[in-house]
């Protein structure tokens, strides 16, 4: 039995090399570190690894749920942590439908102790929210506004300028951000 302190990594998205060497720098650090993730993840490609743990190729459902669970229960670790946006949204919201079942309590604790207020993840990831939060706090940030349409597009542009910067509100690693110059790049 390892005195060391244990850490799930649990990663959902498949096209993130850097996250491979994440393993590495925890055992370094002291670490038992689990892996859990899906057969063609980067992460599933480390040898830095104490433990491995294959997650379902469908990254949501009862049956991943019930996954992460049976991980949980088989292999008590002390921290979570997700390696990307999309692992942390994804686990807030784990978080928010398991934290008043009685029989998901350790996962539930597991996860708020790891993500601190799990439900403020979807604020922090939130681009719009993210905005408006610095807004009332007094720091200068671009003119915004949420839009659905072509045509509320290009009424902001007729009242801003361009270029106009187009971003998805859930996206990360530059993903979803579009530069129009003009009229005809929108």
């Amino acid at each position: 039995m390892s005195s060391r302190p244990k850490i799930l990594v649990v990663g959902l998205e498949l096209l993130w090399p850097g996250v491979a060497r994440l393993p590495r720098a925890l055992q370094d650090a002291g670490f038992e570190v689990g892996v859990a993730c899906r057969a063609k993840s980067f992460l599933a490609l480390t040898k830095f690894r104490d433990h491995f743990f294959l997650l379902p190729d469908k990254k949501y459902g009862r049956g991943f749920l019930l996954r992460l669970e049976e991980i949980v229960d088989s292999w008590p670790p002390d921290f979570l942590l997700p390696t990307d946006d999309w692992t942390a949204l994804f686990l807030a919201r784990v978080y928010e439908l398991i934290a008043d079942r009685g029989n998901s309590n350790r996962l539930a604790g597991l996860l708020k102790r790891s993500l601190g207020n799990p439900p403020a993840i979807h604020e922090a990831a939130s681009k719009r929210q993210t905005l408006e939060i610095a807004r009332h706090l007094g720091v200068r940030v671009p003119a915004s506004r949420t839009v659905v349409s072509r045509g509320e597009i290009l009424k902001f542009a007729g009242t801003h300028g361009f270029p106009v910067v187009l971003k998805r509100s859930f996206d990360n690693g530059g993903n979803g951000v579009f530069v129009c110059k003009n009229e005809t790049e929108i």
